[in-house]
């Protein structure tokens, strides 16, 4: 898959979870993810896009205001890429951090491991 093509998917991924308006978010999830899309985070893993949908629901009505920043460049390689992102609201943008790392097949998200800085991160030896 090609650098321009990651950049696109990973874009919209990442405004995908700023958007409120389940209208507008559906679409973009049968668009950029696959119907299988594994979504694996610290607490939990679910699958498939209407949980990935209900996800991104919860965690801004949980959190009114906030929307999620490119924290950095889009790293990819293959079918795989990196992004740091930065979550919170304007007048504390960076209220949440952390990572995620994307698996993707036939030019959509099939995978995405997420990090989230000081809750993911452990202690070296």
């Amino acid at each position: 898959m090609d650098t321009a093509t990651i950049i696109t998917v990973l874009t919209k991924h990442l405004a995908l979870w700023s958007e409120t308006d389940k209208a507008k978010r559906t679409p973009v999830i049968a668009e950029i993810y696959t119907e299988d899309i594994q979504f694996v985070d610290p607490f939990f893993t679910i699958s498939g896009q209407p949980q990935v949908n209900a996800l991104i629901a919860d965690l801004l009505k949980q959190n009114p205001g906030y929307v999620f920043r490119l924290a950095g460049p889009v790293e990819s390689h293959h079918n795989v890429a990196y992004v740091g992102w930065h979550f919170g609201p304007s007048t504390a943008p960076t209220a949440v951090t952390g990572r995620d790392f994307f698996v993707l097949a036939d030019e959509r998200i099939q995978v995405i491991y997420t990090f989230i800085d000081d809750l993911t991160s452990s202690a070296g030896p």
